[in-house]
């Protein structure tokens, strides 16, 4: 019955969609008020906010509103000044849906000349909710017109460049700034949490956070914390903890995103469910790709032993 009343909704709506033709660089060199669906899984989520915060810094005056994962252990948004308002959303706000209604109510009030949509499954029924002149998604085939402006991603390109390639583009081939303010870190936090765990802290004594099973207590000489350790902490303890590590071991997942925004290395393990991300080439991440049934803690050994500090 859902999935009836979303397409009753989708097909009423397309009347409401404008059919004219735009001009698309000077629409989007006028647009001011704009919304932002940040991506809702990790690692896509750290991604979509370089393209958001691309296109913001490209031009000042404007004002972005952000969709941000509720879940997401990403810095505080409006306090770094990056947007003027974040909006958590703890579920896909597909019509229909608590999420969907609480944001309608929530928007009801604005209006935007822009609605972006940098996850890789956009929402039709966001870009309807959005009543913008120009509505973008980075997929090239099935939303239309609900989006007006698709751009077809680079499957063999890294997320990184994806995000540039999109933030270039909202820029209108300007300079595009994709330098975001790190987390605020305090190292007493960790100091007072190795401590409290029986683990002094320095360059002698270093460890590794990781969110995967390893079952030793150390790999290639590094002290491990599994994820049962940490993972509840609170934000600031934790962003504490990654930054002091000397790796962090797991998938891509927020813990990730955190240590890739830390500068903290990474080993990354891949599984056969998530082939299909293609992480930034570094020397800080060491990307592992596992198969059900075996144990990489050797060739997790390897990596921590080659991987820039």
């Amino acid at each position: 019955m859902a999935a009836l009343t979303k397409s009753i909704y989708l097909a009423w709506s397309k009347s409401r969609l404008s059919k004219k033709e735009i001009s698309f660089h000077a629409e989007l060199a006028n647009a001011r008020n704009i919304l932002v669906r940040l991506a809702e899984k990790a690692p896509h989520t750290l991604f979509s906010l370089y393209t958001a915060a691309a296109l913001k810094k490209s031009k000042k005056a404007r004002k972005l509103t952000v969709l941000c994962p509720q879940d997401a252990e990403l810095p505080p948004l409006e306090s770094n000044n990056l947007f003027e308002q974040q909006v958590d959303i703890a579920e896909t706000p597909s019509y229909g849906s608590k999420c969907f209604k609480t944001l309608k109510e929530r928007l009801a009030k604005s209006s935007f000349d822009l609605f972006v949509d940098l996850d890789p499954s956009p929402l039709p029924e966001l870009a309807v909710l959005s009543a913008a002149t120009l509505r973008i998604a980075y997929q090239d085939k099935g939303i239309f017109p609900y989006f007006n402006i698709l751009l077809a991603p680079d499957e063999k390109a890294d997320l990184h460049k994806r995000a540039q390639s999109m933030g270039k583009y909202l820029a209108c081939e300007g300079n595009v700034e994709e330098a975001l303010p790190n987390p605020q870190v305090s190292q007493r936090k960790a100091n007072d949490w190795l401590r409290d765990h029986g683990h002094r802290s320095g360059r002698k004594l270093p460890y590794l956070l990781s969110s995967a099973a390893l079952g030793p207590e150390s790999l290639a000489g590094i002290k491990v914390f599994e994820a049962e350790t940490w993972s509840g902490e609170d934000a600031e303890t934790k962003a504490s903890l990654i930054a002091s590590a000397a790796a962090y071991v797991g998938k891509p997942d927020r813990a990730f995103e955190l240590a890739y925004l830390l500068a903290t290395p990474c080993v990354v393990l891949l599984d056969d469910k998530t082939p299909g991300i293609n992480l930034p080439l570094s020397t800080r991440i060491k990307v592992i790709k596992i198969s059900k049934g075996t144990s990489p803690l050797e060739a997790i050994s390897q990596a921590l032993t080659s991987i820039s500090p």
